[in-house]
């Protein structure tokens, strides 16, 4: 069922804020970790989020290193906030893992989906944080096992392609798992990167973004996966909220803005025609994910104003995510 009507466990509350709370409200829009916007007794907000079950402690000790890299290079960065105890995480009663970060005070980026002047500035955004990350030598402890392996996610997909429901999300089965050995990443030497770098997990001021948030998933790894999600998340969310497709045209501005921050060392055509590479075996890993997830039904958060239930959440974002490949494709 949904879990867009959770209460916070009050042993979370009052470990967190032993003061009180005055007004606690679910952020929408994650899919993974549910997000809380809570008020203290003292008036100031705070973010508390439930992690999900495919984290652990670790990913903030890796977080702590990425924002203090930072911050030393001017970037707005939320501050992990301890409870009463001084812990940093906190696994209530039921087992599921609890954190809260400072707020910056901002407009959510997730306002801005679909808006493509937004996504220009998000290639801009996006190209400074790799060139500042670029530096930094560090290599995370916690990692998330085999996301972003296309060929790790077509394998397990094969195994359960009897089990999708419907012969046409079968057949949508099939198709991505063809697409996606016939295609790779090409190759950039590896750094830091955000992992997903959508214009939803991007805070804004004054209509322009200026820090990302949500670096659970966070590694070293080539920064083309980096921009080929960026690509996937902005194509979807245009195709999703616009009155019509999403062309490459409509994201040039997108990749020129990344290139002239970044400052990559590839040639610029070279590097548009990477990027949409990216961009569709992102689309197709992507979609490889929530068609799995429509038989194991255990990963993906869904919103009941929209979706009846997580299989036809996972099964729209499937069939999206065939469009955004289709979109990507020149």
């Amino acid at each position: 069922m949904s879990e867009s009507s959770l209460n916070i466990p009050l042993e979370v509350l009052d470990a967190y804020y032993p003061s009180g709370t005055a007004n606690q409200a679910m952020i929408p829009g994650g899919e993974v970790n549910l997000t809380f916007l809570v008020t203290n007794a003292e008036s100031k907000k705070t973010i508390l989020q439930r992690l999900s079950p495919v984290y652990d402690y670790r990913v903030g000790e890796d977080y702590e290193i990425v924002a203090a890299h930072l911050k030393d290079r001017g970037w707005e960065m939320a501050t992990a906030l301890k409870t009463r105890d001084g812990l940093a995480y906190l696994t209530d009663s039921s087992g599921h893992l609890w954190r809260s970060s400072s707020y910056i005070e901002s407009e959510p980026g997730r306002e801005m989906e679909g808006n493509l002047e937004a996504g220009t500035a998000l290639g801009g955004l996006l190209g400074t944080l790799h060139r500042d990350l670029i530096s930094l030598d560090y290599q995370p402890k916690f990692s998330r096992p085999a996301t972003h392996d296309t060929n790790h996610q077509a394998d397990r997909l094969e195994v359960l392609l009897p089990k999708i429901p419907d012969s046409s999300n079968r057949e949508l089965a099939a198709e991505m798992i063809t697409l996606s050995r016939e295609g790779e990443i090409a190759s950039e030497p590896s750094q830091v990167i955000h992992a997903d770098p959508r214009i939803g997990n991007t805070l804004f001021r004054d209509g322009k973004p200026f820090t990302f948030i949500d670096w659970d998933g966070y590694k070293r790894a080539n920064p083309l996966v980096d921009v080929g999600d960026m690509l996937q998340s902005t194509a979807g969310e245009v195709i999703t909220k616009g009155a019509g497709g999403c062309s490459v045209e409509q994201l040039y501005p997108m990749l020129a803005a990344y290139y002239a921050e970044a400052k990559p060392k590839t040639d610029r055509q070279t590097f548009m025609e990477q990027a949409l590479a990216a961009g569709r075996i992102i689309a197709l890993n992507l979609g490889m994910r929530h068609l799995i997830d429509s038989v194991e039904d255990q990963y993906f958060v869904w919103d009941n104003d929209r979706f009846r239930s997580r299989l036809e959440f996972n099964l729209f974002c499937a069939q999206r995510q065939q469009q955004v490949h289709r979109a990507l494709t020149l």
